[in-house]
């Protein structure tokens, strides 16, 4: 079996924050999102080979983190795929992003059962189990998960199956949703059946999030439900990512590289290098990267990306991009952008 990890999204609904830089390599206390969902996978002993496919704007970004993570090992397991877009309006869609990643594999001799996982995909799925019931199935498998309410699932991927787990109903984003079964982006198609993509494609049907493909697919083949519990976070947005933090941020981490004197309310991640003076207050649910510079600030439920300075401020359920300045304002459930500079005078 390969794995493929799908991580070429542009996330928009996280912009600007992710306008420069991947979501799934933002920063959940000492892993990136994008690791959670590599700890999962390799907990399989059957996994010849990890693709990971972004695009052309992020390709340095993956390549450095591929580089220095603790998580992608060893190095020869993965395999980076690049898409030759730059831009949100030149995106393949998801569908035919996964075409494209499967001709790819073709071209090195790819023939096996195929594992795709959405990047952005926290959860608690025992990969394992997931596998071993794919294995006696022998079909197309979907993990699906019980959200908490029918509205979410006009978002989803709303699923019905029958006494033997098979899928009799798979309906992308619902408009008036019966059932709080979503299908989560974690699949398994059999080796067999990968080039019925290109058939999906061939017939001009939508090539965006891959739900359509398997709606189309359950119409003319047995496809199966995986159903978990614990967790399951799709990280689309700033509500789905503090959702993740305050679940997954469980215990404190200060680095013994940090220069900490301000008062700490668990639970923190706080990187290398970074400074908090005794005038600030850091907690809980902060991450702090490495040489964040935090004087006199108040900070809660938020992210702070490396090498920025937060000073006379309070952020509160925010994310602030790398290399960002803010002095003397109140920031509450915002994103900013990397190189931010926003200075507050208060008369």
């Amino acid at each position: 079996m390969h794995a493929l990890i799908l991580a070429g999204g542009f996330a928009t609904r996280l912009w600007p924050i992710t306008k420069d830089f991947p979501k799934p390599l933002l920063s959940l206390g000492g892993k990136r999102i994008i690791e959670f969902v590599i700890e999962g996978v390799n907990m399989l002993d059957n996994i010849r080979r990890i693709y990971i496919s972004t695009n052309k704007a992020f390709e340095k970004t993956f390549r450095r983190w591929l580089e220095h993570s603790e998580y992608a090992k060893p190095k020869s397991m993965f395999k980076l795929i690049v898409e030759p877009t730059t831009e949100e309006e030149e995106k393949f869609g998801a569908i035919r992003g996964i075409h494209y990643d499967i001709s790819f594999m073709l071209d090195e001799n790819f023939m096996d059962d195929l594992l795709i996982v959405a990047g952005d995909n926290v959860t608690s799925l025992n990969f394992k189990s997931f596998v071993s019931f794919y294995e006696k199935v022998r079909s197309p498998v979907v993990a699906v998960y019980e959200v908490e309410s029918l509205e979410a699932m006009k978002k989803l991927a709303e699923i019905h199956i029958d006494d033997s787990n098979r899928i009799t109903s798979f309906i992308e984003k619902p408009q008036k949703p019966k059932s709080r079964l979503a299908a989560t982006a974690i699949y398994i198609i059999p080796r067999d059946m990968v080039n019925l993509i290109d058939t999906y494609l061939k017939e001009g049907r939508n090539p965006d999030a891959p739900g359509y493909f398997f709606e189309w697919l359950s119409k003319k083949y047995d496809v199966y439900a995986y159903k978990f519990s614990g967790y399951w976070f799709d990280i689309g947005s700033l509500t789905g990512y503090l959702s993740a933090l305050k679940s997954l941020l469980t215990r404190s981490y200060i680095s013994p590289r940090a220069n900490v004197h301000g008062k700490i309310v668990d639970p923190v991640y706080i990187g290398d290098g970074a400074e908090v003076d005794s005038d600030s207050r850091i907690g809980p649910y902060v991450i702090v990267e490495e040489n964040v510079k935090i004087r006199n600030a108040i900070v809660e439920s938020s992210l702070l990306m490396r090498h920025s300075k937060i000073y006379d401020s309070e952020i509160y359920d925010s994310m602030i991009g790398s290399k960002s300045n803010v002095v003397g304002g109140k920031i509450v459930r915002s994103i900013l952008s990397s190189h931010t500079k926003l200075s507050i005078i208060r008369e």
